[in-house]
């Protein structure tokens, strides 16, 4: 009977892990690693911002595509798609700890990668986002410029974390701010072109009464 103690200590070794697998899938990590509530408190409100950049970006440009702008729609939907990515990296922070760890691609690489993106949305886009707020822009991209240069030279220090996750933060409300603005720059550009296109309140709110 040996064995076969052994082999259920087995099966449970692997019920357990996968049990544990799936914990760590479907719980909040906060709940799961015992951290205090407020844990990753300035890391959420940037994962929100990165959304609400997304969300905006994308909704300019199904306004550009729909006034028959398509320079305008494709600025902003790469726009968004480059958003779509750094959310995402934000949220499960591949390029500290997936690529490095797991796939073998160093840091620095991985945040070049990130900076030639936006350098070609930037190179690729220029004559939209010069009709855009330019100055919006350059101060996000120069805050989120200054936490990366912190993150990989800085002395690691308490203080040190705290400037540079403060300035990211900055960085990505400054990102989600401009787009915002500008989705609505569009819209409000769009409707006084063709008010023609914009039906009055009135004649829809109105349109599924009989008798009217």
């Amino acid at each position: 009977t040996p064995r076969l103690s052994s082999a259920a200590s087995d099966v449970y070794k692997r019920q357990t892990r996968s049990d544990a697998h799936q914990a760590d899938l479907l719980v909040n990590p906060v709940t799961r690693s015992g951290l205090p509530w407020y844990a990753g408190f300035v890391t959420f409100c940037g994962i929100l911002a990165w959304t609400a950049a997304a969300v905006a970006a994308f909704a300019g440009a199904w306004v550009a595509g729909l006034a028959g702008r398509p320079a305008a729609s494709r600025f902003l939907t790469h726009g968004g798609l480059l958003t779509v990515v750094l959310v995402f990296d934000d949220l499960f922070q591949f390029h500290s700890g997936l690529l490095p760890d797991d796939l073998g691609v160093p840091k620095v690489l991985v945040l070049g990668a990130y900076g030639i993106a936006g350098g070609a949305w930037l190179v690729g886009h220029r004559a939209e986002i010069a009709r855009t707020r330019t100055a919006g822009l350059a101060l996000a991209l120069g805050a989120l410029g200054v936490a990366v240069l912190v993150d990989q030279l800085g002395p690691g220090t308490p203080r040190a974390l705290l400037f540079e996750e403060g300035i990211q933060l900055l960085g990505v409300l400054g990102w989600a701010t401009y787009f915002a603005l500008t989705a609505t720059d569009v819209t409000r550009s769009v409707v006084r072109a063709r008010p023609d296109k914009v039906a009055p309140v009135g004649s829809v709110v109105g349109a599924g009464r009989p008798g009217r």
